[in-house]
């Protein structure tokens, strides 16, 4: 049995093949729109974020261990301001001598540096500290054998530790008579 079809063209059906390619068309396009938007684009923009970044660090790769090294200085300084000012907040029954070699201490140290460490044993103190460079931690030396509050004041150590930045162990020994000593630190009145 044969199909005979009276209807004009445009009333009759139209083929599989035909439908199925415009299927497959409208398929196509609609794939290439998400493989672009979904995947292509993220990806290219990750990359444009990858290379400005890189850029970024690449400008300021100087500057980030500056920053790391002042921030290093600044809380060891203030952390052991901040111990020195608990030891002025003792007791009444606290000598006034030992408040007078503290603040000596802090006067005399040099502004590029800074203390990390204090230790006292009896009557010798040791200060470990960084300074920008040998010149500055000799400073602070002389400004401690200068404040008359010591009998003996001496380098013990100095460290090279990186190209502007001195390590360095000072041992200053009490007199034997502190109390002679002025209260604000100035020495023998």
């Amino acid at each position: 049995m044969t199909d005979f079809n009276l209807l004009p063209l445009e009333y009759r059906k139209k083929t599989i093949a035909a439908r199925s390619l415009l299927l497959i068309v409208l398929l196509i396009l609609l794939l290439f729109v998400i493989i672009k938007y979904a995947f292509l684009v993220p990806i290219q923009n990750k990359r444009e974020a990858l290379n400005k970044l890189t850029l970024l660090k690449e400008e300021t790769t100087g500057y980030s261990d500056l920053d790391e090294v002042l921030l290093h200085q600044h809380s060891g300084s203030d952390e052991l301001k901040q111990r020195i000012y608990a030891f002025r907040e003792m007791e009444d029954g606290t000598p006034q001598y030992w408040k007078s070699i503290l603040d000596t201490i802090i006067n005399c140290l040099p502004g590029n540096s800074c203390l990390n460490h204090f230790n006292c044993d009896n009557n010798i103190i040791l200060l470990t500290g960084t300074s920008k460079n040998d010149k500055t931690s000799v400073v602070y030396l002389r400004s401690l054998k200068d404040s008359g509050c010591f009998s003996e004041v001496r380098m013990l150590k100095i460290m090279y530790q990186q190209p502007e930045e001195v390590h360095f162990i000072i041992q200053c020994t009490l007199n034997s008579n502190t109390e002679d000593y002025d209260i604000t630190g100035g020495g023998i009145p």
